[in-house]
């Protein structure tokens, strides 16, 4: 009894072995072929054609140098436009003139001494408001 229980486990680990070695070999075969290089192995590439649009037929935008004009605005220190808003009667509808920091006579209007008053700004900062008037 003990000879043939032998006998078997012997078969059975063989056999293991031989199965584990085909299955791998017929991995390999039907993956590669017979050549070595496993040509077939290669992942195919699956392209979608994409639609190419027409050419634009607008005509091209003639560029010109000259740089937008910047709004003239008047530099002064926010006290200072403060003191000349107080100054002129705290006027809420009509623009109130005041010199900037050029020296230059300007007019400002109430909502932009507002939104100085609003940022919460040192009053020693320079800003730029109002427009500078003849």
């Amino acid at each position: 009894m003990k000879d043939e229980f032998t006998k078997f486990l012997y078969w059975a680990i063989g056999l293991f072995i031989v199965g584990v070695v085909g299955v791998v070999s017929l991995m390999t075969i039907f993956a590669c072929g017979f050549s070595r290089n496993c040509a077939q192995a290669q992942a195919t590439v699956e392209r979608t054609p994409v639609a190419v649009p027409p050419a634009a037929s607008l005509p091209a935008m003639a560029f010109t140098s000259e740089e937008p004009a910047a709004p003239v605005t008047c530099r002064v220190a926010a006290s200072d436009l403060v003191n000349a808003w107080a100054e002129a009667g705290y006027p809420e509808a009509d623009p109130f003139p005041f010199t900037d920091a050029d020296g230059q006579p300007c007019q400002a209007t109430a909502d932009e001494v507002r939104s100085v008053l609003a940022a919460a700004m040192p009053m020693d900062a320079v800003v730029s408001v109002g427009v500078p008037f003849p």
